[in-house]
């Protein structure tokens, strides 16, 4: 009915037994069991027997009340659910379902006059506001949104927690997001003030906080990073370990491991493609490290920009003109070794020693290879028969000759085959390509014999030898 009666009936034949007296029933049970039995009930023409009658009134008026005693409150005890006259009602539990019904166990639609949710939980006793669970063939709970906003939502309005959690089981994630057809599998935004739009924590060797899968088809990414302003990056990566390794990958503050394809790709269009520093005051590790390989990198693979380090001859390469070159440098950025210049006079017979270079360590060559050895030097003669002398040049580690040459020569104060001898004759030049025998320290010496041999009178001075090539 729409209205609650007023009111509750009172029960019937609540007194046990008639009062004491003359009559026959006088101090008998007021309410008797038809003996008959309920199924039968009376029977037409023989009277209806007081007692029987009591004793059904008595049941029936005794649901009546129990029924009148309904309510829309959360009682703990047995009593009939009712509503409130705003059809409201409260009850202290609910177990619905269990049966082999083909239908939801429970329907929820929202009342036209409500913005807010169909079912609204709350759990002030620190338990969950709603429990849900499955057998795993489908998910525990699922949110269908048809509009703009998403299936499920998941807000924590106090005490700094997660708007969501998640955890997985085994190798399952914790979280799983699979984006629309041209959507993010996941969309993160900091908070209103800072704050990392998405926080990765990697757990065990070899795992990353964050990790990136990229399509199967061309010009996808694995992790991408885009900045909105001129003093950010894209990505960054930090290593706050006190103490970590430099020279351990897994230490890296970003790392690129690749197969065949780059580790690390970076690429400008008018900014550097790639930068790399370190401590600009009294540092203790240089800004970029190129791991050092045992031999050349394949040639049919290189390209030119290539550089490598030979971990052999510890030394840098450099691919440039369809091969590989050493890079040659000294502890000082030079690439030559120079005599210091001597002043003399010569004569005799055979050839004298006149100086020499070495090139031992830290600037011994590295591997066998050619280089470039240049005499230079001031001569004239005192001595108007002598018009010739030699120079040749050894390689005085193995004690063979290299190259040996003739120079002409003017007479001081006279002229001689139309040279004036006012002075030493200049730009006397010797240059020799050599192929070096073997890498370690090695000696250059010069020597000089008059010509003819045994005459006297060759005058020298700043005589100079240098070997290029030597690193």
């Amino acid at each position: 009915m729409a209205t609650r009666p007023i009111g509750n009936p009172p029960i019937w034949s609540s007194i046990a037994n008639y009062p004491p007296g003359v009559d026959p029933w006088s101090g008998n049970a007021r309410s008797v069991p038809i003996p008959t039995g309920e199924a039968g009930g009376f029977t037409p023409e023989t009277g209806i027997v007081a007692e029987y009658a009591n004793a059904e009134f008595k049941v029936l008026s005794t649901w009546v009340e129990w029924l009148s005693f309904g309510s829309n409150a959360a009682g703990l005890d047995a009593h009939v659910v009712e509503t409130d006259s705003a059809g409201v009602s409260a009850i202290a539990g609910l177990t619905a379902g269990g049966t082999a019904g083909a239908f939801p166990a429970i329907t929820a639609t929202a009342n036209s006059g409500a913005t807010g949710s169909v079912i609204s939980a709350t759990n002030n006793s620190g338990g969950f506001a709603i429990s849900a669970s499955s057998n795993g063939v489908l998910a525990a709970i699922r949110g269908v949104s048809t509009g703009v906003q998403p299936g499920i939502e998941g807000r924590n309005t106090g005490g700094g927690g997660p708007g969501i959690s998640g955890t997985g089981d085994g190798a399952g994630s914790g979280v799983v997001g699979t984006g629309g057809t041209t959507g993010e599998g996941g969309t993160f935004t900091g908070g209103a003030t800072s704050g990392d739009g998405a926080h990765g924590t990697g757990v065990g060797a070899n795992f990353a906080g964050i990790r990136g899968l990229g399509p199967t088809v061309g010009g996808g990414y694995g992790v991408r990073g885009e900045t909105q302003n001129p003093d950010g990056v894209g990505i960054t990566g930090f290593n706050i370990l006190a103490g970590a390794d430099p020279a351990n990958a897994a230490n890296g503050a970003v790392s690129g491991v690749g197969s065949d394809a780059t580790g690390v790709f970076g690429i400008s269009i008018n900014g550097y493609g790639v930068w790399a520093g370190s401590d600009s005051t009294s540092p203790d590790r240089a800004a970029l490290h190129v791991d050092p390989q045992n031999s050349e990198p394949n040639i049919a693979l290189a390209l030119s920009g290539d550089l490598y380090c030979n971990s052999v001859i510890d030394r840098f390469g450099v691919f440039e003109d369809s091969s590989w070159k050493v890079l040659h440098a000294s502890r000082l950025g030079f690439v030559a070794r120079n005599s210091a210049p001597v002043t003399g006079n010569e004569g005799g017979v055979g050839f004298s020693p006149l100086t020499n270079v070495q090139t031992f360590a830290p600037n011994a060559p590295a591997k066998a290879g050619n280089v470039l050895i240049t005499v230079t030097g001031q001569f004239r003669n005192s001595d108007p028969t002598l018009h010739h002398f030699k120079l040749k040049l050894i390689d005085a580690t193995v004690m063979s000759d290299i190259e040996t040459e003739e120079f002409y020569l003017s007479i001081a104060g006279a002229t001689v085959a139309g040279i004036s001898g006012d002075g030493y004759e200049e730009s006397v030049c010797m240059r020799v390509e050599y192929l070096l025998p073997a890498a370690g320290n090695r000696s250059f010496e010069v020597e000089i014999e008059p010509v003819p041999s045994g005459g006297s009178g060759v005058e020298f001075r700043n005589v100079i030898v240098s070997v290029a090539g030597v690193y």
